[in-house]
């Protein structure tokens, strides 16, 4: 009889894991504990945990410590230190409760902190495996956002006055959604699987829901970047050339019909996209006006 393979689960790709779905286990915990105020201090109890495994880690081998990220870090504080010393005039942009610099920005649950536990696992395959096993979770609870969206009719977001704004778009869902959707594409275009090429549209699609241009941005320097370097590494460059302006000139034709049907297709969901609805009126590039 042949044995079974045991799964083995190491520490250092669980904790990046653990990481990414941090917004996850936040909403679980919420759910789970009916206590008034325990959506504040979940996130710190699931980061305190995450960053006593880091340390048990750097206790075991000191080498993991990362201390480039410190240094990173520190130069980060050191920066907007500076800058808030010349420039008082920023404090209710630093200080603001939804986009700080203490309270988002440095927090240990944001992106800065990513780089943390993605060198903490210094595999680009396991990298790239992790990430995408955590964006099918995220994706769920992404899913329940854009379901009280719907329901509601509208995105809840904060001024850098503190007060409360009802929005047509989301900005932060759509960054948030970013990663694990350019992971999915990039392993996609790669490795040509279903899965992967599932997980890509499922991430657009809900950037696209939410609205944000930023994004979209994004995903177009993306492909540039990823383009240059397929012709920088193929043999046959004025084939790849040729084929690539062909394909970008058939989507610059097709594009704007796309848009169309798109928005049509998502507005017999009663969902309205402002990226699709402000490309179609010709406003994509108008200010926003998001200062007020």
């Amino acid at each position: 009889m042949q044995r079974r393979k045991s799964i083995r689960i190491k520490p250092r790709p669980l904790l990046l894991f653990l990481y990414l779905c941090e917004p996850f286990t936040t909403m679980v915990i919420t759910r789970l504990v009916p206590m008034s105020g325990i959506s504040k201090f979940a996130p710190y109890f699931t980061i305190s945990v995450l960053m006593m495994g880091y340390l048990s880690i750097c206790a075991i081998r000191r080498r993991l410590l990362i201390p480039e990220f410190w240094v990173l870090y520190i130069v980060i504080i050191m920066f907007f230190s500076l800058t808030y010393l010349i420039h008082p005039e920023y404090e209710p942009w630093y200080m603001r409760p939804d986009f700080g610099v203490w309270n988002y920005v440095l927090r240990p649950d944001n992106g800065l902190f990513l780089y943390l536990f993605i060198r903490l696992v210094d595999d680009p395959k396991k990298i790239k495996s992790t990430i995408k096993y955590s964006g099918w979770v995220m994706y769920v609870y992404f899913g329940l956002r854009i379901f009280s969206f719907l329901r509601r009719g509208y995105w809840i977001d904060v001024s850098n006055t503190g007060f409360e704004r009802h929005m047509s778009y989301n900005l932060s869902l759509g960054y948030d959604v970013l990663l694990f959707a350019l992971a999915f594409l990039y392993c996609a275009l790669e490795d040509k699987k279903k899965s992967d090429l599932i997980g890509a549209v499922t991430g657009i699609a809900i950037i696209l829901i939410a609205g944000s241009r930023g994004p979209f941005l994004d995903i177009a320097i993306f492909f540039i970047i990823y383009i240059l370097i397929k012709i920088v590494d193929n043999r046959n460059r004025a084939k790849y050339i040729a084929g690539t302006v062909i394909a970008f000139l058939l989507l610059w034709v097709l594009f704007p019909y796309l848009v169309v049907l798109l928005s049509s297709f998502l507005e017999g969901f009663n969902i309205k996209s402002r990226f699709l609805t402000t490309f179609i009126n010709g406003s994509l590039t108008d200010d926003n006006q998001r200062i007020s």
